[in-house]
């Protein structure tokens, strides 16, 4: 029997670890699409492959419209939405820049969007979005972010109208009405006036493409409603003020969303899963070729796709 007192436990030996006890964590690479947004011509990789919904916002500076693209695409940050789940973006540079200063990162107080430049003319950003339960095939969202200077020119010179790609191939056109406006009185007769004026050069012109739904959404809702304004009384004076005079039957859609409201007496985000569903309600779209062709012409909307037959 050993006599001898234990070891104590500083001189126990402890074995030396070795380099096939350490296993290294390499980093998983994601690769991000380095589109911040795209040109007409840098669409036709989405277009050319599989159909596309364009929808298209227009409206005054400042109405929200940008706002209104970058608050959807911030729901998915938390999961899915609206039963939609994030499918990818081949913009998602762009969609985060866009959404930089409505983030507490940004060390601002209040959230706010940066306003989109009219010299940049008409920019798309992509949304790729799966039902939840996968039923169906992915989906393409490409939504137009151009500045309401550039759509004053509607009203300005309407005879231009043609030109803009974005208007001729949109199938939603979502007119954005700016509700902190409405709710103000004196402003209210303008804003309504100015957004006539712009459907009015539209369904004039009729470049519409077939089968485009026309939407008339009132953003800052939660300004209206502080003010007393009932959603029945509103959809009466503002439809009534928007259609009036126009030629032809037109069939138009009244959404309200309150994108940021402060303080938030409505959620967060309210109102944008019903704009969002209604911009993925099946639309008669236009399939076109998986392989490019040389267009007959180089006017730029020849460059877009070409339609080789209804579905």
């Amino acid at each position: 029997m050993s006599t001898g007192s234990p070891q104590s436990p500083q001189s126990q030996s402890v074995p030396e670890p070795t380099n096939d006890s350490v296993t290294p964590v390499v980093p998983e690479v994601v690769s991000v699409p380095d589109w911040e947004d795209l040109s007409t011509t840098e669409t036709l990789h989405i277009t050319l492959q599989r159909p596309v919904t364009v929808v298209l916002p227009i409206g005054r500076v400042g109405c929200g419209k940008t706002t209104l693209i970058t608050t959807i695409y911030d729901q998915f940050q938390l999961g899915p939405f609206s039963g939609w789940m994030f499918a990818g973006s081949d913009t998602l540079l762009g969609f985060e820049r866009r959404s930089w200063t409505s983030r507490s990162e940004s060390g601002r107080e209040t959230a706010d969007t940066e306003r989109t430049k009219v010299r940049l003319g008409e920019r798309f950003l992509h949304l790729r979005l799966q039902d939840e339960g996968q039923a169906v095939e992915p989906v393409d969202l490409l939504l137009v972010d151009a500045s309401g200077e550039l759509f004053q020119r509607l009203v300005d010179y309407p005879d231009e109208s043609p030109r803009l790609v974005s208007l001729v191939r949109a199938d939603v056109v979502a007119l954005l009405v700016d509700g902190e406006q409405i709710a103000n009185a004196k402003g209210r007769h303008a804003v309504l006036h100015d957004a006539h004026m712009q459907l009015r050069a539209i369904s004039e012109k009729q470049i519409l493409k077939r089968g485009a739904r026309l939407q008339l959404i009132v953003t800052k809702w939660d300004l209206i409603d502080a003010a007393g304004v009932s959603k029945e009384i509103l959809h009466n004076q503002i439809v009534e003020a928007v259609l009036e005079n126009l030629s032809g039957e037109v069939d138009i859609e009244l959404l309200v969303t309150a994108a940021r409201p402060l303080p938030l007496k409505v959620p967060w985000g309210f109102g944008c899963a019903e704009v969002l569903n209604s911009w993925l309600k099946p639309t008669i779209t236009a399939r076109v070729s998986p392989i490019a062709t040389e267009p007959a012409s180089n006017r730029q909307f020849d460059t877009y796709g070409h339609v080789v037959e209804a579905r």
